[in-house]
């Protein structure tokens, strides 16, 4: 295995790296959403699938926020999605 530069360091690499690509992952991630929003792919996805985008995007949109009251909380997002059905 060859020899790393002196001062190399992978972790800032990676980091160069993704702050040089944000803008393009980000209109790639917002290629994906409106995707995944798609009403004829969400009524031909398994409900697997589906559970498990829902429980993705309730881990990654929902990090952060308490579980108890509040304004855009989890608790109030789930209330209004019990209203929806």
């Amino acid at each position: 295995m060859a020899e790393q530069p002196k001062g190399f360091d992978e972790d800032n690499l990676i980091s160069e790296y993704i702050r040089a690509r944000k803008k393009d992952i980000c209109g790639l991630i917002d290629r994906i959403i409106n995707e995944i929003g798609n009403p004829e792919r969400i009524a031909n996805a398994p409900l697997n699938q589906l559970s498990s985008v829902m429980g993705t995007l309730i881990d990654k949109f929902g990090a952060g926020e308490k579980d108890t009251e509040g304004e855009g909380s989890l608790a109030t997002l789930f209330d209004d999605f019990e209203d929806v059905r």
